[in-house]
């Protein structure tokens, strides 16, 4: 999950400013508000995605990358405006942001005792995307851009799916703490 979603994201942001030169042919101050856009989804992604987390599960974060696969798929399918275009920049970054959730979760899947080392599982899959800019350079050469940016949204939603079939760890997780009206005595 970790890797292909790791991979994902250098196929995705580690092209886009080659991207938006080449083959969008914008200026260096449209691909500087291109980025903005990005970074400013992420920023305040960073914050709701740890509320959603926190409020409705951990497993609620995999909408997160379901999310940002398609918002990867709609920049590169869409012909323009260059404002769609940050737009889905904007929504990616936000969508994306969901990866800050990951870690604390990958640790809660495993029993207290092998947590620490657990959680080296996220910086593995970090190390996996050490293949990405090689591979994804040479089929950029062979493909194009567009393509290599269109396997990162089929990446992310592989990384979305995969967390969503992992267990729930979070007990607070709204679904599990809403009375039953039943149980509750109403």
């Amino acid at each position: 999950m970790i890797g292909t979603n790791a991979c994902g994201h250098q196929a995705f942001i580690g092209w886009l400013t080659l991207y938006l030169r080449e083959v969008d042919r914008v200026s260096q101050s449209a691909v500087a508000m291109t980025l903005s856009a990005q970074y400013l989804g992420s920023i305040i992604g960073c914050f709701a995605w740890g509320f959603v987390v926190d409020h409705w599960g951990r497993r609620a974060g995999s909408i997160g990358l379901l999310a940002a696969g398609l918002f990867a798929a709609v920049f590169v399918l869409l012909p323009g405006p260059l404002l769609a275009k940050q737009a889905a920049a904007f929504g990616f970054g936000l969508s994306f942001a969901a990866v800050a959730a990951i870690g604390p979760w990958l640790a809660e899947l495993y029993p207290a005792a092998l947590r620490a080392p657990a959680t080296s599982i996220f910086q593995w899959g970090r190390f996996i995307s050490l293949i990405a800019p090689p591979a994804t350079g040479f089929a950029a050469a062979s493909l194009g851009l567009p393509v290599v940016m269109g396997l990162a949204a089929v990446a992310f939603i592989v990384s979305g799916m995969i967390w969503r079939a992992l267990p729930e760890t979070h007990h607070y997780a709204w679904v599990n703490t809403v009375p039953h009206p039943k149980r509750s005595g109403r």
